[in-house]
């Protein structure tokens, strides 16, 4: 069933299922009236994907590995997806994208949520048997949360009858199989539920993610338009993932329901995004598609993005049982920031600045030259690091591109070739590198420790201190090198990071204004 397909089908939906759902609603189970069976088993395993494991694991492989080469840097800590969920070979190359941003991260748990395709009703369906299974092996479910958001959510509903056929949730798992390993799921179905309920729903779910920064992922599970053609289709998927970027909510959920634009999982979409807006998250769009891009026939599709939502640096967290209050000194943030290994200014050896240098020069070379991205073999334990890098470009000592990581969401070495792909192709600032310029380009390589909240101006030392401000939406981050570079003092280093934010000049002074600082490594080529 296709919830969105015009105006009078989107009223007479919702009319539907008010009626047909109001004694369930009124009286639906509690946590513990789940029925015995305590493994929920695969409902469509060799009809959306293989239902054998060894073919199961290749397919899925095969696609991350195809994304991952061409996959768009992202410049933060991913906190959550939109996925496609249709059969897996029309709709899994466009779900690989997303999938191979967050490849490796040590999230602890995974909140799918999904739309209903077979069950008419009015709140969000869960359920918590000890495990999902997949061909692929059994996710364990985080009963606790489960049962938290039954008592505290009144949409939240456990009930068995929405998963017993869905697909939109399941198409998640193997591929969340593939790149996380060990997690726990919490599983949503959601019916029919209007924009306010979704910010119901939302306010619990952003307050989750704020209780322990960079544990939980949020997957929002959303095919796009459905069986127009190719054009029509892909017009349509733009409006829609353009409202998206923006986490205009309101537009989105008004376009959808005069038919401008189609998200089958419209709520669960609408919900990502307040939970992205509440935060002050970023967007990117890693990948769209359409089904005829699999069969070769354009002239009836349905359309596939993937796309990320990030944080620009770690959320600290504000509310919540398991960490009561903010951090209030600097050696407390530190704990909270760096969830990997700890990284020091100096960590690295010249030979492994040399070795970084030397990757970063022939990414930039291979990619500007044939866009191809060569591989390295990294052998260094300290290069395969999660910590925050930039990779800077000059050309006759002015700069020609720089972008970066804030913080550690891939290993060093990995970060590196992305940056160096980055910074000489992506960076808004300045026209993309071409063959003949390499080169009269020196790199340079800024490797970052984790940002520390700044609680007292005095303690921010020019030349060693990089900043970062942010307001609002507004962030703005200047390296450590900049200002002996420009000459400044700490005040209008301060001053030009508010700048750089987008900011007023003294906006560093006034209350709500967050400051937050970081040392580097700093090693660059030597000059042409």
């Amino acid at each position: 069933m296709q919830i969105l397909q015009g105006k009078n089908s989107w009223h007479l939906v919702n009319s539907l299922f008010l009626l047909s759902a109001l004694y369930l609603f009124c009286c639906g189970c509690s946590a513990e009236d789940i029925p015995g069976r305590t493994v929920q088993q695969p409902a469509v395993a060799g009809a959306f994907y293989p239902a054998a494991k060894g073919e199961l694991d290749s397919m899925v492989q095969g696609f991350l590995e195809k994304a991952k080469s061409d996959c768009p840097a992202v410049t933060g800590e991913i906190f959550g997806l939109i996925s496609p969920h249709a059969g897996y070979i029309y709709s899994g190359p466009v779900a690989a994208y997303g999938y191979s941003a967050v490849a490796g991260m040590k999230f602890t748990r995974v909140i799918v949520m999904a739309p209903t395709h077979y069950v008419l009703s009015r709140w969000i369906a869960t359920i918590s048997p000890e495990a999902f299974a997949t061909p692929l092996g059994e996710i364990p479910v985080d009963r606790e949360l489960v049962n938290r958001l039954t008592s505290e959510v009144r949409l939240v509903k456990v009930d068995p009858q929405s998963f017993a056929k869905e697909h939109s949730l399941e198409a998640q798992l193997p591929f969340l199989q593939k790149v996380l390993g060990n997690f726990k799921l919490v599983p949503l179905v959601f019916g029919a539920v209007d924009i306010r309920e979704c910010d119901e729903i939302a306010r619990k779910l952003a307050d989750i993610l704020q209780e322990e920064p960079g544990k939980t992922l949020i997957v929002a599970s959303s095919d796009m338009s459905h069986y127009l053609t190719a054009d029509q289709g892909n017009a349509m998927d733009k409006l829609a993932l353009d409202l998206t970027v923006k986490l205009d909510a309101d537009k989105l959920w008004a376009s959808m329901s005069k038919e401008e634009c189609q998200y089958c999982g419209a709520s669960d979409v609408v919900t990502m995004l307040l939970i992205a807006k509440k935060l002050g998250a970023s967007v990117k769009v890693l990948k769209y598609g359409d089904s005829g891009d699999a069969t070769g026939d354009k002239r009836k599709v349905v359309g596939y993005g993937s796309v990320a939502f990030y944080q620009e640096s770690p959320v600290l967290p504000v509310s919540g049982s398991s960490l009561k209050a903010r951090a209030d000194t600097v050696e407390t943030a530190k704990r909270i920031q760096n969830n990997t290994k700890e990284v020091s200014v100096d960590m690295l050896s010249e030979n492994e600045r040399k070795k970084l240098l030397k990757m970063a020069r022939e990414t930039l070379e291979s990619y500007i030259r044939d866009k191809k991205v060569p591989k390295f073999e990294v052998t260094e334990e300290v290069l395969t690091r999660k910590c925050g890098v930039f990779v800077t470009l000059k050309k006759q000592g002015e700069l020609r591109g720089c972008i970066g990581y804030l913080v550690g969401v891939k290993p060093l070495n990995e970060a590196v070739v992305d940056m160096a792909i980055n910074s000489s192709t992506r960076d808004p600032r300045f026209s993309p590198v071409m063959p003949d310029e390499l080169s009269e380009i020196t790199i340079e390589i800024s490797v970052m420790t984790p940002l520390v909240k700044v609680l007292d101006v005095n303690e921010i030392e020019v030349g060693k201190h990089g900043l970062v401000i942010k307001r609002g939406w507004n962030s703005g981050l200047l390296l450590p090198q900049v200002a002996p570079e420009w000459g400044w003092n700490r005040e209008q280093f301060l001053q030009h990071t508010c700048s750089k934010a987008g900011l007023p000049t003294d906006a560093w002074k006034q209350p709500g204004t967050e400051i937050q600082s970081f040392t580097a490594q700093v090693f660059s080529e030597d000059k042409p």
